[in-house]
């Protein structure tokens, strides 16, 4: 099968799919001509676009959108010539799928089933197309290990504040003023978009006085094998707007593994779990 990629956004979600893809079909990728005249640049640019859309959609028969954005914005309003599908993550939800025409799509991936819902209410005559394939990478691929519950508790992921560091720095605060023993692990590499977010960890780190309980690691896209931790927090666990303390969620794991001296591997709170008291914004 000839099958079309289109993506302007990041590839760091994609990429591994692409080479399974790359086995069984072939492969092409969206490329956009840059004509660079002196004088009507503007539109001849625009032009050539409309012109390698329609090549690209002809010659492939079925074209998959990492990312439901500007580029499945402008190819949905063209004849349909082949099959489409979309993977929509969760910024495009605010700033394109207005614009887009989903009757021109014949698949939209969601990553959960949170923003397949959320999709659903928005175009609700669009909502038979859509299926969950959550990012998660399978567990099968780990060799899992039961080990003694040793108080190390960790996060792996970009420092930004969508990650909630901040909210679980306060979380592990209030759980250490309980009872002492823990320590906290933070794994992960700065966000460009949010240099100061880990400055403005590490102030909070040292006026809560947590310089001993807690550890920041630099790690790569493969994270190394040397942060050891008994229970692992999920970043994008604790959903935004909501009220009771993290710690109050965080302390049952942390309880169940004092209490059967193993540890779970991951925590997540509930979906209706509430916000913590605190939270950062660049306000602060």
């Amino acid at each position: 099968m000839r099958i079309g990629i289109a993506i302007e956004e990041t590839w760091a979600f994609f990429r591994e799919i692409e080479q399974e893809l790359s086995k069984y079909h072939q492969i092409t990728q969206f490329h956009p001509t840059d004509t660079r005249f002196p004088i009507f640049y503007e539109r001849l640019n625009a032009r050539q676009l409309h012109r390698d859309w329609s090549s690209f959609l002809r010659s492939n028969q079925v074209v998959f959108f990492e990312w439901a954005s500007g580029l499945l914005e402008t190819a949905s309003h063209f004849p349909k010539t082949c099959g489409m599908i979309t993977r929509l993550h969760r910024y495009e939800m605010y700033h394109w799928a207005q614009k887009i025409n989903w009757d021109a799509v014949d698949r939209v991936i969601l990553v959960s089933q949170a923003k397949r819902n959320e999709f659903a209410r928005k175009f609700p005559d669009q909502a038979e197309k859509t299926l969950v394939i959550s990012e998660a990478v399978s567990l099968d691929r780990f060799q899992s290990k039961i080990k003694d519950f040793s108080g190390q508790l960790g996060t792996l992921c970009h420092l930004s504040p969508r990650k909630r560091v901040y909210e679980l720095i306060l979380a592990f605060y209030e759980l250490n003023r309980l009872q002492d023993g823990f320590h906290l692990h933070i794994g992960g590499t700065n966000h460009s978009s949010y240099p100061e977010y880990f400055g403005i960890l590490q102030t909070l780190v040292e006026k809560l006085g947590l310089q001993e309980s807690v550890t920041f690691t630099e790690t790569s896209r493969t994270p190394r094998t040397g942060i050891a931790t008994s229970i692992f927090s999920s970043p994008t666990a604790f959903p935004r707007g909501c009220r009771s303390p993290l710690w109050k969620q965080l302390r049952p794991a942390v309880i169940q593994s004092r209490t059967t001296g193993t540890a779970p591997t991951s925590f997540s709170p509930p979906a209706s779990s509430s916000s913590p008291s605190g939270s950062w914004s660049r306000s602060s």
